[in-house]
């Protein structure tokens, strides 16, 4: 599957991970007039056990500031939303995309990748991540093999991955 929307978010967070979403200083959101009007936080929890005593202390802190950063920070979903693996297979390998009409509306200009991760909740054992250039090179990411729904591997790369339109 690709495109899925195109679907794309200021921030994003999963169980096990560190919760920071703009770890560079010279990066941050566009907010406010024509950016967008209002944020929604949108929280899924996970109580495997069903216990009644638990307590969420979930928050999540803004900042604005009229001083815009030299670099946008943006988060973009590249995959499926449906996953269908058939009954009695011990291996199953599911691929997504997006589609050259997909990254031509959110690529205006070139973007860099600096920091990836996977979420599949328990159905992934492990994947990858690969920009495939319109000359047919592909170059991979990261590679996370396991995966591990509890404690992801959050992928902060050592040297920015470019994309072009």
């Amino acid at each position: 599957g690709a495109d899925n929307l195109c679907r794309s978010w200021m921030a994003q967070w999963s169980m096990g991970v560190d919760g920071v979403i703009c770890p560079f200083n010279t990066t941050g959101v566009r907010f406010g007039r024509s950016m967008g009007s209002y944020l929604l936080l949108q929280i899924h929890w996970n109580n495997a056990q069903l216990r009644s005593n638990l307590t969420d202390h979930t928050g999540m802190r803004v900042y604005y500031t009229p001083d815009l950063r030299p670099y946008d920070l943006g988060h973009v979903q590249v995959g499926q939303q449906e996953v269908v693996i058939p009954p009695g297979v011990t291996r199953h390998e599911q691929s997504g995309g997006c589609s050259v009409d997909c990254t031509s509306s959110l690529l205006p200009h070139p973007i860099y990748i600096t920091t990836a991760h996977l979420h599949m909740h328990y159905l992934g054992a492990g994947g990858w991540l690969e920009v495939v250039r319109p000359n047919g090179s592909i170059s991979t990411v990261f590679h996370a093999d396991p995966f591990h729904f509890n404690k992801p591997d959050v992928h902060r790369l050592s040297s920015p991955v470019q994309m072009c339109r």
